[in-house]
């Protein structure tokens, strides 16, 4: 613990006002010793976090910068793990519902037990159904139920253009809503991480790229 706290006291210091990767601190602190562990601790912890990739989307090579730095105000002290675990179960619930167990499992990183005892915790604000052609149980907090059900399909074609990492496709397990498995490879890399896609009426119909014009010299 006391050789950990030196060393993360230490990156700290290295960070400072800037972002680095595990590769670029690592060569500042002078060791050859495998910090990777140690960096995600102190995301972890509050302390650190994760920036823009430094590579392309499916990169997996992170710039890391203090947390205090971005988020001053934040107190991550301010609720128990129970309450935090809870808040973050109805946030996500809010955002992205309905969803499966699977999902909220898979956003959150909480075990399919513990996400069942979350929701037993206020099982009185939640509703479960089924949808059509979708397997399993859906989920959604009972306050959104009127709001889903006065919603109407719309009359023409709806065409969207979703940038790289956008939330909604990344933040479900259960991807069958819009995009069939065998097209997972195209839009996302083994973290889950989604590129820019092209949705038609929701669903994932291509990946959309760019060239900026060139000029002459």
């Amino acid at each position: 613990m006391q050789q950990y706290e030196k060393i993360s006291g230490k990156i700290i210091e290295i960070v400072h006002d800037r972002g680095l990767t595990t590769k670029e601190i690592t060569k500042e602190l002078g060791t050859e010793s495998n910090i990777s562990l140690l960096v995600n601790l102190m995301c972890d912890q509050g302390l650190l976090i994760r920036g823009m990739l430094k590579a392309g989307w499916k990169s997996n090579v992170y710039s890391y910068y203090l947390f205090r730095a971005y988020f001053s105000d934040i107190d991550l002290n301010e609720f128990d793990e129970a309450s935090a675990r809870e808040f973050m179960v109805k946030q996500y619930l809010a955002s992205f519902g309905p969803v499966t167990e699977n999902d909220i499992s898979w956003w959150t990183g909480f075990p399919k037990n513990e996400i069942r005892k979350i929701l037993g915790d206020f099982k009185d604000q939640i509703i479960q159904f089924e949808v059509p052609d979708l397997e399993g149980r859906y989920i959604m907090l009972y306050s959104d139920k009127q709001l889903l059900e006065s919603m109407e399909s719309p009359k023409k074609q709806n065409v969207n253009l979703l940038p790289v990492l956008d939330p909604y496709i990344m933040g479900y397990k259960d991807r069958k809503r819009y995009l069939d498995h065998k097209y997972y490879d195209f839009v996302f890399d083994f973290n889950g991480n989604a590129t820019s896609t092209i949705l038609l009426d929701g669903r994932v119909v291509g990946v959309w790229d760019f060239r900026g014009r060139e000029r002459s010299m």
